[in-house]
């Protein structure tokens, strides 16, 4: 699973998936990112040039090894979303959607943990 991420400056896939699925890493000089709890942490390893197909187009994007939480093992940050150009969202839909040679291709966000970060947004609101 996928998780398309507008605050994450790079792409990441998890650390644990790369170990079971014995995929080839490189060590790197690495940098520091911030974790969703503020903290920072080391990316030192990489792994390169992971084919992507999508939509009608396959790229070739590094993805830099970190410990993601959730079900996903995949995080794609803005280092992919740039090369895409112009998007259209919609966030209640769970859409985004992208021209590409006057044709528009929409991808579907699944809603898997979607219900109890509403509720506590909720009552984040009514609290402020």
């Amino acid at each position: 699973m996928i998780l398309i991420d507008i605050g994450a400056s790079h792409n990441f896939i998890n650390a644990e998936f790369t170990k079971k699925k014995n995929l080839n890493t490189k060590g790197f000089e690495g940098f520091r990112v911030f974790n969703a709890n503020g903290k920072l942490t080391l990316v030192d390893h990489i792994f390169e040039r992971f084919g992507v197909i999508l939509l009608i187009f396959t790229m070739r994007e590094d993805l830099y090894i970190y410990s993601l939480k959730g079900n996903h093992h995949i995080t794609f940050g803005v280092q992919w979303l740039f090369d895409l150009g112009d998007i259209h969202t919609n966030y209640q839909k769970l859409t985004m959607s992208v021209d590409i040679d006057g044709k528009t291709y929409t991808l579907q966000g699944i809603r898997d943990d979607f219900p109890q970060v509403e509720n506590k947004l909720l009552e984040v609101i009514e609290w402020c």
